[in-house]
């Protein structure tokens, strides 16, 4: 499989799949991840535990790979923040993305192997569940 074809192949899932919602607040995506009443609390932490290593609050924070920003706790990141810049390969995950955060974010369509931003634009950056949707090329020296 070509590089090209591997994100279009991660593009069209999250177009058409990944991202739709199945009941009023779950995507399709979900369904990969230990949601049981059980685990809750435990991914609440691991989810809060990001913000210790964020700047508190700043300009521009950065969401590589963003998707729909889909659990409560990732607004948290941004909340101190002038706007939050959703970066996605996926039209349908910055849809989603504006409906939760509004004037709040900017929404740019783009890969994350290839990052459209001058240096030192951003306060803050995260990138969660996406490095490997990265093709080996772009992650090899010389690859990007």
């Amino acid at each position: 499989m070509t590089e090209e074809n591997s994100k279009k192949d991660v593009r069209e899932f999250y177009n058409q799949v990944g991202w739709k919602l199945i009941d009023e607040s779950l995507y399709q995506n979900a369904q990969f991840e230990d949601l049981r009443p059980v685990s809750k609390e435990y991914i609440h932490r691991c989810h809060m535990r990001v913000n210790k290593h964020l700047s508190p609050k700043g300009r521009f924070f950065l969401d590589a790979g963003s998707g729909p920003v889909q659990y409560s706790e990732y607004l948290t990141y941004s909340e101190n923040y002038h706007a939050r810049v959703c970066m996605d390969i996926s039209i349908v995950a910055l849809q989603e993305a504006k409906k939760r955060l509004g004037d709040h974010g900017r929404y740019v369509v783009g890969d994350i192997a290839h990052l459209p931003f001058k240096d030192d634009v951003f306060d803050g950056i995260v990138s969660l569940h996406t490095i490997h949707h990265v093709p080996m090329e772009d992650k090899l020296p010389g690859g990007c």
